[in-house]
């Protein structure tokens, strides 16, 4: 360290949160070009209507080695409890798969207890074991994107994009043994670029508008300061950049300048500025001494040191500006971590660097294969881990780029529900996964023989098989009780050119030269019957709806007429036209009815094509349409309002002031909604609302017993039931 006098500090937090795009990168080089130096010149959320409590007291740390945080056990709903309106407040969560995608990491001042923030809320762990000690939940679709403590140890939290140029930055606080919000700020601001400082006293964003930079205090939200923003060119050409050290320092990236002012006398104490760089990444030191910043227009990085003059340049063959790869300092600012993308598509995919800047020496690469780009990474306040997250937490020793632990609970779980509510089907590296929902464990692991890897997961209505389906090529069929592959049959088609009809039982596919479409039984293969295809341009896609009874099979494009053909019929037994593009097609599980959604939705009698009725509303938000079990009753929505309508007469039958996504329960005699962040429980016959719970995660699905009810976002999946007494 002969070149940095570094200071101590106590944390290092993200000062901002860049948006996480698969771009790409190399490694990097040293050099010894000098720049010059002038001076002066940013849920777990229960379905409980609960107050919002932390699941534990924090406990002391310990030195335990750290180790996987355990999956939570679960219990079952009781044989009798099916939900219903007379149980539904007694609907609880039974598991969730996953704690949501990582947003933010942030220690204590002292080290001892770390905050990971997510799409689901904030978890708590001992730093030291890795177990975690308290959760606090969200609310609504506001989530945190960034968080810091404070110098009391109270956490605070941002909010999240409103709306494309209106960013609402929420602050959280654990006060009195709860997680309240504590005020918001509301301002066109580039969410991209606002910083909470490492201490949490405050809350920095730029406008672009005025060409100014505003600092806030967060525990009252009174503007404290302005700063100008000085870039000569067009500001809404390039993204700003802010950070904060511990020592009340904030740092301005712009264009080709580093502004870094005091914060509470409002005074510039250094611009670093040189003719041709085009910067888009900013770090800063806790001590406020050393600041570095990626050069895209030279592919450099430059490192100043502000106490003595010092500056580097650390060669970086980068291709473009626009990524989440981290530039990020250690809190003495000894070491500097570059994050890179894989320009070539080989493995590593993504990857940090850690070197050490007092004598330009790259110390070690991180990386892990499961990494599809460059991760976020944090330091630990002393500066020895380097933790990252991607499809997980990982932490590593920095100096030697060992990894150290893995924190559990981070992994997405994406994928398809079986109709019985016991597995999800989803995909890791190139195989199917069977998780059972009741605990999180994988009871098989599939590897097929497709050699563009697992495709689409249909399981039959009675959840015993699942096809894979690779278009085109090859449809498997698995036994979901022991794993195998029972049977596989290729299948030549347009892979762009093909549906599973409602029902997992059949699938139409379109041939190589466009000309006909194929009837298929999922199951064996079975070519059903062959029709003509449909007119599809290149920006279309194919329709299909088959009857209950398969007797009717509705197929077209969403630019071209729907016909609708009749088993055993040479030709089209009625065609339906329409000057805008159709969006949905689906028959009611009746048979009688046909419901068709372009402009606006129609219900047509199925057996003729005559038109039925019109309901007002919007079916778009649904891939089809949504009818009750018995398909007596349909749903439309129109701007916030859900109607309820009967399938015999076309009389509206209930307005609910809710929002989609929406879901019947099996008996029909429940509505669930779950619009902006609310689950809402209604009593269809009436129009009641039953229950309403904040939430992170949406309803998808029931069990078909009826006893489970499935929810996912964002790579998480809970399972809902009524427990036994």
């Amino acid at each position: 360290m002969d070149h940095y006098p570094f200071g101590e500090t106590t944390i290092k937090i993200r000062n901002f949160f860049l948006l996480a795009l698969c771009l790409w990168a190399t490694g990097c080089v040293p050099s010894l070009a000098t720049p010059a130096v002038t001076e002066p010149s940013a849920a777990q959320l229960t379905l409980s209507a609960a107050p919002l409590r932390p699941t534990n007291t924090l406990p002391s740390a310990t030195a335990l080695p750290p180790t996987a945080t355990p999956v939570p056990p679960s219990s079952a709903p009781g044989d009798e409890d099916v939900i219903s309106s007379q149980n539904v407040d007694r609907v609880a969560l039974l598991n969730r798969l996953g704690n949501g995608m990582v947003d933010d990491i942030a220690y204590a001042p002292d080290g001892k207890t770390l905050a990971v923030v997510t799409s689901q809320g904030v978890y708590l762990y001992d730093a030291q074991t890795l177990t975690e000690i308290a959760s606090f939940p969200n609310a609504g679709d506001i989530y945190p994107v960034q968080i810091a403590y404070n110098r009391q140890g109270d956490l605070l939290a941002l909010g999240n994009l409103e709306a494309p140029d209106i960013c609402r930055l929420v602050l959280w606080r654990f006060s009195e043994g709860r997680w309240q919000q504590d005020g918001q700020v509301d301002a066109y601001i580039e969410c991209l670029a606002d910083a909470l400082s490492p201490d949490g006293e405050f809350l920095a964003a730029p406008n672009y508008d005025t060409r100014l930079v505003t600092v806030w205090r967060t525990r009252d939200l009174d503007q404290v300061q302005t700063f100008p923003l000085e870039y000569s060119g067009d500001i809404y050409s390039i993204l700003i950049q802010l950070a904060f050290s511990g020592e009340n320092t904030l740092a301005i990236e712009e264009g080709n300048m580093v502004s870094v002012y005091n914060l509470k006398a409002g005074k510039l104490l250094h611009r670093l500025e040189e003719p041709g760089m085009y910067l888009h990444h900013l770090a800063i030191s806790q001590d406020g001494n050393v600041v570095a910043a990626r050069d895209a227009a030279a592919q450099k990085i430059l490192v100043w040191n502000l106490g003595n003059k010092a500056a580097i340049t650390l060669e970086d063959a980068y291709e473009d500006w626009l990524t989440g790869a981290p530039l990020l300092l250690s809190p003495k600012g000894d070491l500097l971590a570059i994050g890179h993308n894989n320009p070539s598509g080989g493995q590593p995919a993504g990857w940090v660097d850690v070197w050490q800047l007092s004598d330009r020496t790259a110390l070690a690469q991180v990386a892990n294969p499961e990494w599809t780009y460059s991760p976020e990474a944090t330091f630990h306040p002393d500066g020895s881990t380097l933790i990252t997250w991607l499809e997980g937490v990982d932490f590593w020793q920095a100096q030697y780029g060992t990894r150290l632990a893995s924190l559990s609970g981070y992994e997405r779980h994406d994928g398809v529900v079986s109709p019985d509510g016991v597995l999800l089907a989803d995909t890791d590296e190139g195989q199917i996964q069977l998780v059972r929902l009741s605990d999180g464990q994988v009871v098989h692991a599939l590897k097929g023989t497709g050699e563009t890897g697992p495709g689409t997961q249909v399981f039959s209505p009675d959840s015993r098989l699942l096809a894979s389906i690779h278009i085109p090529g090859m449809v498997e069929i698995w036994s979901v009780a022991d794993g195998s592959l029972e049977k596989s049959y290729e299948i030549k088609g347009n892979g762009d050119h093909y549906a599973i009809l409602p029902g997992g039982n059949f699938m139409v596919v379109e041939d190589t030269e466009g000309i006909t479409v194929s009837l298929l039984n999922l199951w064996d293969g079975a070519i059903l019957k062959t029709y003509p295809s449909p007119i599809i341009n290149e920006y279309g896609g194919l329709l299909a709806s088959i009857s209950p009874d398969g007797k009717l099979l509705a197929l077209g494009a969403t630019n071209s007429p729907l016909e609708v053909w009749q088993d055993g019929k040479d030709a089209p037994l009625y065609t339906l036209t329409s000057p805008f593009e159709w969006t949905a097609i689906s028959f009611s599980p009746d048979g009688k009815s046909l419901v068709t959604a372009a402009d606006a939705v129609q219900v047509w009698k199925a057996s003729d094509g005559k038109l039925h009725f019109s309901p007002t509303g919007d079916l778009t938000s649904y891939r089809n349409a949504l009818f009750s079990p018995d398909g007596a009753q349909m749903v439309t929505t129109d701007q916030g309002v859900i109607h309820l309508w009967d399938m015999r007469d076309g009389a509206l039958l209930q307005s609910l002031e809710a929002l989609p996504p929406a879901l019947f329960s099996p008996d029909g005699a429940m509505l669930i909604t779950s619009g902006e962040g609310v689950v809402g429980f209604w009593q269809v016959s009436d129009g009641i609302l039953l229950r309403s719970m904040e939430a992170a995660t949406l309803p998808a699905a029931f069990s078909s017993d009826g006893r489970t009810l499935i929810s996912m976002r964002d790579g998480v999946v809970e399972t809902w039931g009524v427990p036994a007494p």
